[in-house]
């Protein structure tokens, strides 16, 4: 666990440090997922899609292991498209479109 809290801190430093404030981190972030997302859900199709394969062609063996494998790729999309949707509606609920920023908090 460590490591992988060092690997992130030191991708994710360079971003925070350049930053010149919380709005240009999220923007960054929000670019950064934009163009994971759609691969994640691709890869999450292609395994389900493997486990129709495996269960259609396979023995009973196989076919419980396809079946295992299909219900965990519907989970996955299923999870991904919910928490994409409800970004999507705090986004939308707070005023927060894509492409801008975050309006900030001012003392009058």
């Amino acid at each position: 666990m460590k490591k992988v809290i060092s690997l992130v801190g030191t991708f994710a430093l360079p971003l925070i440090a350049l930053a010149q404030d919380a709005n240009t981190v999220l923007a960054k972030l929000s670019q950064i997922l934009g163009l994971i997302l759609p691969i994640l859900i691709t890869l999450a199709v292609l395994w389900f899609f493997w486990g129709l394969i495996t269960y259609l062609m396979g023995d009973v063996a196989e076919k419980e292991k396809g079946r295992t494998t299909m219900i965990y790729g519907i989970i996955t999309i299923f999870v991904m498209v919910a928490v994409f949707g409800l970004v999507q509606l705090i986004a939308t609920t707070f005023g927060i479109g894509l492409g801008t920023s975050i309006p900030t908090p001012r003392l009058p």
